[in-house]
């Protein structure tokens, strides 16, 4: 989306973009012993170098979804909309939080055109498992730290990351019950992202059958 002309804005952000740099990492996830740049960090990054060459950057939530805009002092403008998944869990409204606050700061972000310095959604660190761990090969805690971690955790789109990074350090079967902790978390118009994800896992025979049992009874 755009304004009908953006000439101006086009040339006060390229102005402005060898000026940005990445936004530093500020904060760190307990759960997978990471760093990243939040959204403080990054509107700190950003709005200072955008306001220099007379550009605004401003982020409305309607709800359904927040636009991020890039205002130039001309009046051009672009824009672009990000869905926001509906708040969720024990507490919806700190769920909704959560999400918009994850998705302001990527879409900040991408609208100017820098790269985060920030792993805390797609390349999370497995944690290590404890020293005191009985299981010979460590996975069995391992699982169990995610379990704990996508059951705490508020965002689907975290959730889902940890996920996938479980998949890179688990074996299938100790794999199964952090799928089951994130369904048992996962609202019913984000279900279809989870039943994808077992989809590409291709489980079969009694595993399937206790993840689709699962799945049925949060999507019932």
């Amino acid at each position: 989306m755009s304004s009908d002309k953006i000439d101006k804005l086009a040339a006060a952000l390229c102005r402005a973009q060898a000026e940005l740099t990445g936004a530093p990492k500020n904060k760190r996830n307990p759960h997978f012993r990471s760093e990243y740049a939040d959204l403080d960090s990054v509107l700190r990054a950003v709005r200072p170098v955008l306001n220099k060459h007379g550009i605004a950057l401003l982020q409305l939530a309607d709800g359904e979804a927040l636009e991020t805009r890039l205002v130039h002092e001309s009046g051009q403008w672009i824009a672009a909309r990000t869905p926001v998944p509906p708040g969720g869990g024990k507490n919806p409204a700190q769920s909704y939080g959560a999400s918009l606050s994850y998705i302001r700061r990527y879409a900040a972000a991408a609208i100017c055109g820098i790269a985060q310095s920030d792993d805390d959604a797609e390349s999370y660190e497995a944690p290590a498992p404890s020293s005191g761990n009985s299981n010979s090969n460590g996975k069995g805690d391992l699982a169990s730290q995610y379990i704990k971690a996508v059951s705490e955790q508020e965002g689907h789109e975290y959730r889902m990351a940890s996920l996938k990074a479980a998949r890179k350090v688990l074996s299938s079967d100790d794999l199964l019950p952090v799928i089951e902790a994130v369904l048992k978390s996962t609202e019913t118009a984000d279900l279809g992202n989870v039943a994808a994800f077992i989809s590409d896992c291709n489980y079969q025979g009694a595993s399937r059958q206790r993840l689709m049992a699962a799945y049925k009874q949060v999507a019932a």
